[in-house]
């Protein structure tokens, strides 16, 4: 992959990242059961929908509860650390590179995989969500499809 075509893939993940923020991620259908794994919701009246965003929603994984707009941030710095080590003022390097886009990218898909585990069928994927997995995902893409510099 050239740096041209590589920029752009890291550009538009960019911009899918922070157009993220703004968009809900995950719809639940509440039938009466709680929602582990995400924000604990007490079922006060009995049904309804919880939508996550990156603003109000959490992801307890690996023992860590993080909020999503931190997991969309570590996904919008590891497509900003290739970007910045094609400049002559930053050396990242390559192995930190990997650790973060490969971190992202796993915390991002969970977000639907503990909601999906979670037995609850009324769970409903946002355009946020996909989104965000693009910015995850093209870090990774670059990541994997670069080659380690000299």
């Amino acid at each position: 992959m050239d740096p041209k075509q590589k920029n752009t893939v890291l550009l538009v993940a960019l911009i899918a990242g922070v157009l993220a923020f703004f968009l809900p991620w995950v719809t639940f259908k509440l039938d009466g059961t709680e929602v582990s794994g995400f924000a604990r919701v007490a079922l006060m009246f009995g049904g309804g929908e919880v939508t996550l965003s990156a603003f109000n929603g959490t992801v307890h994984f690996l023992g860590v509860t993080t909020p999503l707009w931190f997991i969309l941030s570590l996904a919008l710095v590891a497509n900003l650390l290739p970007l910045l080590n094609h400049t002559q003022h930053f050396a990242v390097p390559r192995s930190i590179e990997g650790t973060l886009s490969f971190l992202a990218l796993v915390w991002v898909a969970s977000v639907v995989g503990l909601g999906l585990g979670n037995g609850s069928d009324g769970v409903k994927i946002e355009l946020g969500w996909v989104l965000a997995m693009v910015c995850a995902s093209s870090s990774v893409y670059c990541f994997l499809r670069s080659r380690p510099k000299p």
